[in-house]
């Protein structure tokens, strides 16, 4: 599914959606109430999978920049503090989509879609996982002092 999938063009779609139908998708409390909101439709090509609904349920919070470091290492490298990581990797669905998208916000990182995408579109443990290792991968004395 994900093979075809051009994460960067749906970020750049998202890009040229107008301003009220950005603001009726960052305002979805939840990734299931996205399906009751007609932009959702429009980039996602009428697909309601959970996959969907969960990247672009983060879609509004992150830019892109093709090679960027991985979500992991950029909340590291923001002075994110590592309890703040574990509410996301602790907590089940929705509720760990909706902590990563407060991380998201907070931080605004810039990544790489064509590899954050498929992440978040199958996000489960693995995904996690690998979220928690990249941001312990980033170097300590490469980090601001954690506070955030």
């Amino acid at each position: 599914m994900t093979g075809k999938t051009d994460f960067k063009a749906l970020w750049e779609r998202w890009n040229r959606l107008d301003s009220g139908a950005k603001a009726e998708l960052r305002r979805a409390r939840d990734p299931a109430a996205l399906t009751q909101i007609p932009a959702f439709y429009r980039l996602s090509g009428g697909q309601t999978w959970e996959g969907w609904q969960r990247v672009v349920f983060c879609l509004p919070w992150a830019g892109h920049r093709d090679g960027a470091e991985p979500l992991g290492a950029a909340l590291a490298r923001a002075g994110l503090g590592e309890k703040r990581l574990f509410q996301v990797i602790r907590s089940t669905e929705p509720n760990d989509l909706v902590q990563l998208r407060r991380l998201l916000q907070h931080v605004r990182p810039v990544v790489d879609w064509a590899r954050f995408g498929p992440q978040v579109f199958w996000w489960g443990d693995d995904d996690k996982r690998r979220l928690l290792e990249d941001f312990y991968r980033m170097p300590y004395a490469d980090r601001p002092a954690a506070g955030a």
